[in-house]
């Protein structure tokens, strides 16, 4: 598969290219590349997924406002791939099964 024209970004510069995927792995990064499937991503970003800091659980707690599969879900489609839990829970996770009910 090749990515088209997406606007690369990484911790050096951002620039516009093709991405080559083979499997699951970026095989080259190039203009003009080619292959059977095709994504345009004119006007799209391209980066590293990135990692939320300060990520507020809303459970266990607040499931009212947010459950957290509802904040994971929308966190992933902002292109945040890992999460840190602010520490000012309610109730605070301090015990392990409240943290393996975080992990489930």
């Amino acid at each position: 598969m090749v990515i088209k024209n997406a606007k690369i970004i990484d911790a050096y510069s951002s620039f516009v290219a093709d991405v080559l995927i083979e499997g699951e792995k970026i095989a080259k990064i190039g203009k003009n590349l080619q292959s059977d499937t095709t994504i345009n991503a004119d006007n799209l970003i391209l980066m590293p997924g990135a990692i939320d800091l300060d990520f507020f659980l809303n459970e266990p707690g607040n499931k009212s406002i947010e459950s957290l599969e509802e904040s994971i879900q929308k966190a992933a489609l902002g292109g945040i791939t890992h999460i840190v839990a602010n520490p000012c829970t309610k109730p605070v996770i301090d015990n392990e099964l409240v943290i393996e009910y975080i992990q489930a």
